[in-house]
């Protein structure tokens, strides 16, 4: 019987601790038995330092191939890109984030579903964990989650933090993520965006569930505005790709001037009827106007780098 190739690629920056125990929980997983898996680290810091916390997991006779790369140039699209060079020949390669665990069956589940579907990318739920206690409002709008509630077909792009893709699919279409968004994020969600365009279905997966560790400093309002923000140009750069002509940046400028004037009018409205407090209410209006703001940016051809460097712990996303 001959066995399909799937390697789990772990890109890692500044995150030896959690890199640890996600090895730990890698090595807990379950392989269905027609799967041959292997895992493999991609580390984007300067020095290396990630090299350490693979050896460690070596000596303590870990239960699959554990491969090591070191990726200098900085940003997550060059580590994704080194993965797919050093994934050419691999089947399937699956992706999970360095501040991400997963739960038991993580790996079958997403597995599973493409057998069944047949979908060239299959995407897990990725579920928020938050560090410290976080606002009320926050755990209420669940903002830092990916949520897959139901086994099906999926009609729009998703993220690299938790997914299969069936590598014949990338080889056949000769697609990489666009190092121009290495700093900038969204790189993911315009890869997936291509193969949909591509003709290429997709799937999701309820059970392949992972956690992502959310630190204080990210449930934050501040943090999600510019989240929001970035995914707003995203998604222009989105709609540009079928909107082909000399008026797409006025037409995103005009779509983000709408979705600016509805969101700061509904964030008001929300804020008075809760009495002028925060609540999930507002924050959805807010991610209304920041998506707004972020189209507004592409019309003007304005780009943050939300990933600049150095910034303190994970670029990963």
């Amino acid at each position: 019987m001959n066995l399909a190739s799937l390697a789990i690629c772990v890109p890692t920056y500044q995150r030896n601790g959690e890199l640890g125990e996600l090895l730990s929980a890698l090595q807990s997983q379950e392989a269905p038995d027609e799967i041959d898996v292997s895992i493999l680290v991609i580390d984007n810091n300067p020095g290396g330092e990630a090299a350490c916390v693979v050896e460690e997991a070596r000596t303590e006779a870990f239960r699959y191939p554990l491969k090591y790369l070191h990726e200098t140039a900085p940003g997550v699209t060059y580590v994704r890109n080194r993965a797919l060079k050093a994934c050419a020949a691999t089947d399937y390669l699956a992706f999970i984030d360095d501040d991400e665990l997963p739960a038991p069956g993580w790996i079958a589940a997403l597995w599973q579903r493409h057998r069944e579907s047949g979908a060239a990318v299959v995407f897990g739920d990725v579920i928020a964990r938050y560090e410290g206690a976080p606002p009320d409002w926050i755990v209420e709008g669940d903002f830092h989650s990916k949520r897959v509630w139901r086994d099906g077909p999926r009609e729009k792009p998703g993220a690299t933090d938790n997914c299969l893709i069936e590598m014949a699919v990338v080889r056949r279409h000769g697609l990489r993520f666009d190092p121009a968004l290495s700093l900038i994020g969204g790189e993911d969600t315009l890869f997936f965006d291509a193969l949909l365009l591509a003709g290429e279905r997709f799937a999701d997966a309820a059970g392949a569930v992972t956690y992502e560790r959310v630190p204080e400093g990210r449930a934050r309002l501040d943090w999600l505005m510019r989240r929001w923000r970035r995914t707003g140009l995203t998604d222009a750069m989105m709609i540009a790709r079928r909107r082909a002509g000399a008026g797409v940046r006025a037409r995103a400028g005009l779509d983000g001037l709408v979705r600016i004037l509805a969101g700061s009018g509904l964030a008001g409205l929300a804020w008075l009827a809760g009495g002028g407090r925060m609540s999930a209410g507002v924050a959805r209006r807010l991610y209304t106007l920041q998506r707004g703001l972020g189209m507004i940016d592409f019309a003007w051809g304005r780009q943050v780098q939300e990933y600049s460097r150095p910034t303190g712990p994970g670029a990963t996303g």
